[in-house]
């Protein structure tokens, strides 16, 4: 009952994207904290800057031309960049929020995963994100396989989460 989630498909870039939250259940507003987040990352890349666009698919076209240990750097730079931008922007909504309600952000505890995905010929681009416990994978139908995009962001101890509210979440990031 705390979770939230929000999806759309760009026409314009052609890159649909996904974010899925789960509020605390313990946080007194965290179904409002999960709802924020997830709208948060769905306008972030709804205002890209076009050059910022240009360039990342730039990046992703030279990186299928000839598939380099430096072109897969870039591409993945311009993406991580992005992903990361986007999730403190909806850490950063949830402490406007918080202000505004004279709350304790902790109080709006979530996780979130999201991800955006586009189609290339006969290949998908997808770039994934999260923070928390849960977990995000592509099922392979012919091969029965899934991959999994990520490890979960647990806690020090069984059953001890992180949430996209914690202040060290982007310590060791470029915002």
């Amino acid at each position: 009952r705390d979770d939230a989630f929000e999806y759309t498909f760009q026409e314009e870039t052609g890159c649909g994207i996904i974010a899925v939250a789960d509020g605390a259940g313990s946080a007194k507003f965290s179904r409002k904290g999960s709802e924020i987040a997830c709208e948060s990352i769905i306008e972030y890349f709804k205002n890209v800057e076009k050059e910022t666009i240009q360039e990342i698919e730039s990046a992703i076209q030279k990186y299928l031309t000839e598939e380099t240990d430096d072109y897969g750097k870039k591409l993945s730079e311009l993406l991580g960049a992005q992903l990361v931008k986007a999730a403190f922007t909806a850490q950063q909504n949830i402490k406007e929020e918080a202000t505004k309600k004279e709350a304790e952000v902790k109080n709006y505890s979530t996780t979130l995963i999201f991800a955006l995905v586009k189609k290339y010929q006969s290949k998908y681009l997808i770039a994934s994100f999260w923070v928390g416990d849960g977990g995000l994978g592509i099922y392979n139908k012919d091969k029965n396989e899934v991959f999994v995009l990520g490890v979960p962001d647990s806690g020090e101890f069984a059953g001890q989460t992180r949430f996209l509210t914690m202040n060290d979440i982007f310590a060791d990031s470029t915002v």
